[in-house]
């Protein structure tokens, strides 16, 4: 009987040395409350041509309130050794999800996907940084559970509204013949007023540190409540006139001005600073990269980002004008030095195989 080969599949593979790694927990709290108090009248005349007035007031009271905390592990080479929750994953496929849909059986579409239980995985990590075997990310807020993979109550932003809206109108409604035919006309007038409170826990930044050449960073303290205040009103004029021309036939003009409440994005308070999409800038104008003291990423880690999704730089690094054509040249030797000696300790494509999925034979 001839010996059979069996292959691992690239997931399968794959799973056999899954590893802890990075993670977002996030926890979020939005509430509205709305009172309302409306008081509506209607004064009738008894005359030929005012029909009536209609009148009233309105008080409104809106409170927002959104909050929430992020507890991010940007650990994202990992913090456990290869294959310590490879019990934990289920390798499994897409395969036919989409066969109903043309080219949903296209040999290169992505199938293979693992799956797995968050809590076994979470339990499993906190294990391993007890024991010491897997790397315990430290974190300025590790959550409420004090490892860092789990959600936390303390709130890093915190934002509130309250807007007082006072709103008043009069509409005059009248009527008359007009030869053979009937004549309407309402006009009316509406005002409003508006005073808003806006309170936000935002970072506060205790400084900026030059990090490199003309790249700042602005450095984040404890967050602290803001406050902000805004009023508007208005006058809001409407008119209508309607005139019966036959018994099918009606004319009508109209005028009217109307106001919408803001959005609460556009009243809440809060200010902060853009660092990422500052970063995105400077990269796409001349590739320029920096790094914080205090994050894990690299200078090579922003690069990988930056050009996987699809930014280039418009122009080379100013720094390349501060430097000879000889400078220049022994700069650049150097960097392709470091990298072909790098290349040239890894393993070749047999070895790897051989090493991480290789064939076995039954």
């Amino acid at each position: 009987m001839p010996n059979k080969v069996v292959k691992k599949t690239p997931i399968a593979a794959a799973v056999s040395f899954a590893i802890a790694s990075s993670g977002v927990f996030t926890n979020n709290f939005a509430k509205m409350n709305i009172e309302q108090t409306h008081v509506v009248g209607v004064f009738d005349f008894d005359t030929s041509f005012v029909e009536n007035i209609d009148f009233g007031i309105q008080l409104t009271e809106v409170n927002n309130r959104s909050a929430g905390s992020v507890v991010q592990r940007d650990a994202w080479g990992g913090v456990t050794q290869p294959g310590a929750i490879a019990d934990l994953l289920t390798p499994a496929s897409a395969f036919d999800a989409f066969d109903q849909i043309p080219g949903g059986d296209d040999s290169r579409r992505q199938v293979d996907f693992s799956t797995f239980d968050m809590r076994e995985v979470i339990a499993r990590t906190e294990a391993l940084m007890a024991s010491g075997e897997a790397t315990t990310f430290f974190l300025p807020d590790m959550g409420d559970c004090g490892t860092g993979v789990c959600t936390s109550s303390r709130f890093t932003s915190d934002r509130r509204t309250t807007e007082e809206s006072l709103a008043a109108h009069i509409q005059v409604n009248m009527s008359a013949e007009w030869g053979l035919t009937t004549v309407e006309v309402r006009a009316g007038l509406r005002y409003e007023q508006t005073d808003i409170s806006s309170q936000a826990l935002s970072p506060a930044f205790t400084r900026i540190d030059w990090v490199a050449g003309n790249e700042l960073s602005a450095v984040q303290g404890a967050p602290d409540f803001t406050s902000l205040e805004g009023s508007y009103d208005l006058l809001l004029p409407s008119f209508d006139f309607k005139i019966d021309l036959t018994d099918n036939l009606v004319g009508r003009v109209s005028y009217g001005s109307t106001l919408t409440r803001p959005n609460y994005g556009d009243i809440q308070g809060g200010q902060t600073i853009n660092a990422l999409r500052h970063r995105i800038e400077l990269f796409r104008q001349a590739g320029r990269v920096f790094k914080v003291p205090t994050e894990l990423f690299g200078e090579n880690s922003w690069i990988q980002v930056m050009l996987g999704q699809g930014l280039v730089p418009e122009q080379y690094h100013p720094i390349v004008n501060m430097m000879s054509e000889d400078e220049l040249t022994k700069f650049l030797s150097g960097i392709h030095g470091t990298v072909a000696n790098m290349v040239d300790q890894l393993p070749d494509h047999p070895r790897f195989i051989d090493h991480y999925c290789k064939a076995s034979l039954a």
